[in-house]
């Protein structure tokens, strides 16, 4: 069966044979483990997009994106991270208009919950708060 992805950052990709991983993760208990935590993560991920797309607001939708966006990409030693898709992206991903993410970004970045950085990049310069504030109805 074909499967197509598209990525937002560069990646590399190694296809495995379906028998040969059941046979090393019934060889390595601990690769077993890994793999299904990887499978349930991902699962989790994607209830967590679906649920957000029917009850939050698009100010919890967006801020919930920027921050999973922060803690899956990781941030580089200034705070920040690489904003890897176009608004138009993001909207098509949360459910919104361009119009609506730009006026979320525009109002996050002026209220000082966000720092817009030259080259794609964007910091949270008080995560907690940020979950705190933006993110406690999205839990």
């Amino acid at each position: 069966m074909p499967f197509t992805a598209e990525a937002i950052t560069p990646v590399e990709l190694k296809a495995i044979p379906r028998r040969l991983l059941d046979a090393s993760m019934n060889k390595t208990p601990c690769l077993k483990s890994l793999v299904m935590r990887a499978i349930l993560d991902e699962l989790h991920q994607t209830q967590c997009q679906v649920m957000a797309l029917g009850r939050l607001s698009a100010q919890e939708r967006v801020a919930q994106f920027l921050y999973n966006l922060r803690n899956r990409i990781g941030v580089a030693s200034d705070g920040a991270f690489d904003l890897p898709m176009a608004r138009q992206d993001i909207a098509d991903h949360l459910g919104l208009t361009i119009e609506t993410v730009s006026r979320v970004i525009s109002r996050l970045k002026r209220d000082n919950k966000i720092k817009l950085l030259p080259f794609g990049r964007i910091a949270i310069p008080d995560p907690s708060a940020f979950s705190d504030e933006l993110l406690a109805d999205a839990a």
